[in-house]
């Protein structure tokens, strides 16, 4: 089954998807299946390092500062 998910997260992050999704991919047919295994063995627990919630509240506040001058 197919689904379109939104999903917010700091860069290092999506860097770790990323190559979560890129190891998966020798062995998926498409880049929906292997984005689809890179997320089923993130809910079975092979996460290596995982973010902490803070992680992107920081990076969010850091690029608020960049574009505006302030953080909120």
């Amino acid at each position: 089954m197919s689904r379109a998910v939104r999903i917010a997260m700091p860069v290092f992050a999506w860097e770790q998807f990323d190559a979560l999704v890129a190891s998966a991919a020798a062995g998926a047919e498409t880049g929906a299946r292997a984005t689809g295994q890179a997320v089923m063995a993130l809910m079975a627990g092979n996460t290596g390092r995982t973010a902490h919630w803070l992680d992107w509240e920081r990076e969010k506040a850091r690029r608020l500062l960049a574009v505006t001058g302030r953080a909120a």
